[in-house]
């Protein structure tokens, strides 16, 4: 049995050498490389988009792509996924998130190989992140009131969503007129979200 492009007549042939196969040092092929899944930043999660890191527990790896994602969770939306980084670690942001809920992704076995042929075995999901980007800050209380002037009064301010101490760190009043067009400007001072318009800057 000849190869087809052996040659009788003088006895030579051409051998091509396609692919180079490696071994570790003492023989043996690798461990499978594997995925793992991280969230990153705080969860519940306040700003869209949401980022994960996925990380193949050898590399390099060759083939991932966003057809390998799979986005899951309750949060709404017509969300998609953009992947970027390099073997063994890659980025992938969600976005398109339209109301509060959960986010997870998910990466098939099978997709990506190493240099032994060898594709993930294990398809992998991440943990749940709380998505809160649609549930903006609103007031759920009256946000003015009338104050007796020249005596001590307060009145406070509350309202839903995220980071609310960002929200009502600091409050400032418009300006008011009183006895003879004299201006007073009231801020909040006590840290806590309360305006305090016994103690005020007077113009």
């Amino acid at each position: 049995m000849f190869p087809s492009n052996y040659t009788a007549g003088n006895d030579t042939t051409t051998v091509v050498l396609d692919t180079l196969w490696t071994t570790p040092t003492g023989g043996g092929f690798p461990p499978i490389p594997e995925a793992s899944i991280a969230a990153k930043g705080s969860n519940p999660h306040y700003d869209s988009p949401i980022d994960f890191t996925v990380t193949f527990s050898s590399g390099p790896v060759y083939g991932f792509d966003v057809n390998d994602v799979t986005i899951g969770g309750a949060a709404p939306g017509t969300k998609t996924a953009t992947v970027t980084g390099s073997s063994p670690v890659y980025n992938i942001r969600v976005n398109g998130m339209a109301g509060a809920g959960t986010v997870t992704i998910q990466v098939r076995a099978g997709a990506i190989t190493d240099n032994w042929s060898q594709s993930n075995t294990q398809t992998v999901t991440s943990s749940e992140v709380q998505d809160a980007v649609s549930s903006p800050p609103a007031f759920t209380s009256a946000n003015t009131t009338t104050f007796q002037l020249l005596q001590p009064n307060s009145f406070s301010l509350t309202a839903s969503g995220p980071e609310l101490h960002d929200l009502v760190r600091r409050a400032d009043l418009k300006q008011w007129q009183y006895r003879g067009g004299v201006c007073a400007v009231c801020r909040c001072d006590s840290g806590d979200g309360c305006v305090h318009p016994g103690r005020h800057d007077v113009l």
